[in-house]
């Protein structure tokens, strides 16, 4: 579920657009340090790559490409694979990624989601590090989650937290790169299209129960400024063990789990391009033959893209 809500979100905070050319480009990863008896199915990409113009934003995940006008008010998916097209409203863009996260959930699950509390806080680190010649500094958003599913030794049920270590420039970068002044302003303009914290809405608002949540969570990312350089994201969930331990003294054969300080899945966001190189007005441009189908055909592709081939 996590990584099937990452998906459109990525793409939306990828799409922003500029009145100068730009060019981002970012590594993306996601780690699951489970000892599992299957292999995890790998992402069909391994970086994002941003292209923008004017009020123009292309946005490129493997086999993903989502293009995104401004004016408009629209984005437009493309499957290069399928050669197909479909243009959905940016207000309409959640909800069709909302829908496709939620179908196949059962009700109990629903139910459970929404009776799960959630408690958010950040703070900046203190720690400053040098990325792409940009300075940066760290701040750290910590959300913890209280799950109603009955676990030895824990009143509150299943204990989850999830880290993110989240890397903005410094207000001198801001002030001397073009780019990242660009990136801010952006941001400060078209509010929800373009920044990390519209990632974290998309990503967790879908969720039966986070809508007001993951905006807390935005709120807490976007402090500090709405230009991001780099994200880690560590889930942790300690309370699991004693689940794999009753399990596993009953004879059920359970996967060795890292120690309770460790994280049980990471994601990984990095730099590593930034350029205000001009970026040719063909890119975005629907390429010829591509023929127009429904939106949801194409969320489900690329659900089924970013998922291993599961729906």
């Amino acid at each position: 579920m996590l990584r099937r809500s990452f998906l459109p979100a990525l793409l939306l905070a990828a799409c922003t657009s500029l009145q100068a050319d730009v060019t981002m480009r970012m590594s993306f990863d996601v780690k699951v340090n489970l000892a599992l008896p299957t292999a995890v199915p790998q992402l069909p990409f391994n970086e994002i790559l941003t292209r923008i113009k004017g009020d123009r934003g292309y946005a490129a995940m493997g086999p993903i490409i989502a293009i995104t006008d401004i004016p408009s008010g629209k984005i437009t998916l493309l499957d290069p694979k399928t050669q197909h097209y479909a243009a959905i409203a940016m207000a309409d863009y959640a909800s069709k990624f909302s829908g496709a996260n939620g179908q196949n959930m059962p009700e109990a699950a629903k139910q459970m989601m929404a009776n799960t509390k959630f408690d958010v806080e950040s703070h900046d680190t203190g720690r400053t590090e040098r990325i792409q010649g940009i300075d940066a500094f760290e701040r750290e958003i910590v959300v913890n989650i209280s799950i109603p599913v009955p676990v030895p030794g824990q009143e509150n049920g299943m204990q989850m937290s999830m880290k993110f270590q989240v890397w903005k420039p410094k207000p001198g970068a801001l002030e001397s790169m073009a780019a990242l002044r660009e990136l801010a302003a952006y941001n400060d303009r078209n509010k929800g299209f373009g920044d990390m914290a519209t990632m974290m809405r998309q990503m967790f608002g879908a969720m039966p129960g986070m809508g007001d949540y993951a905006g807390k969570m935005a709120d807490e990312i976007t402090k500090g400024g709405n230009v991001t350089l780099g994200m880690h994201m560590g889930v942790f969930m300690p309370g699991l063990a004693k689940i794999m331990e009753q399990a596993r003294a009953s004879g059920a054969t359970v996967p060795d789990l890292p120690p309770g300080d460790q994280p049980l899945a990471e994601v990984n966001l990095n730099l590593k391009e930034l350029s205000t190189d001009k970026v040719p007005d063909e890119v975005f441009v629907i390429p010829a033959g591509y023929k127009e189908a429904p939106a949801e055909d194409l969320v489900k592709g690329m659900m089924a893209a970013f998922t291993g081939g599961k729906q």
